[in-house]
This record gives C-alpha cells, structure tokens and sequence, in this order.
C-alpha cells in the first residue's frame, strides 16, 4: 500500500481553508442556538458580502431592500 503526499497548501489556499473551517464551526454552533442563531449568522454572512463586495454601496442597498421586504411580510 502506497500513500498519497497531499502538496503543501499555499498561504492563500490555507487561509480559504481556515476561513470554510471558521465559517462552518460559527454555522454550527449558530444552528445550535435554534432559527434566530441561524439567521444571525446570515446576517454576519450578509454584512461581510456587502463589505466585501466589488460595489459596496449597491449590495448594502440591496440587503436593504431585502430586509424591507421582509419585515413588511412579518408586520413591521
């Protein structure tokens, strides 16, 4: 039986990697907390793809209108 040498990860590819690992270990103990952990999440999710995003401005104005959009559905 042979084994299989993984190629050493680039300081990019390590820090994708420690980001998915850090993002799933907060979804999970999000989760834990039932929905409202859940949708806090999302939130961090969204206002770090806001910030980060090409066009800052457009994306913040767009989970804007998202989040109208949802508390006019839910009554406030």
């Amino acid at each position: 039986m042979t084994q299989q040498h993984a190629q050493p990860m680039t300081q990019q590819q390590r820090r994708q990697y420690n980001r998915t690992v850090h993002r799933q270990q907060r979804l999970e103990a999000a989760a834990a907390r039932g929905p409202a952990g859940i949708a806090a999440a999302w939130m961090d999710e969204a206002r770090a793809a806001a910030k980060s995003w090409s066009d800052p401005e457009a994306a913040w104005a767009d989970l804007a209108t998202t989040l109208q959009h949802f508390c006019r559905r839910y009554g406030r």
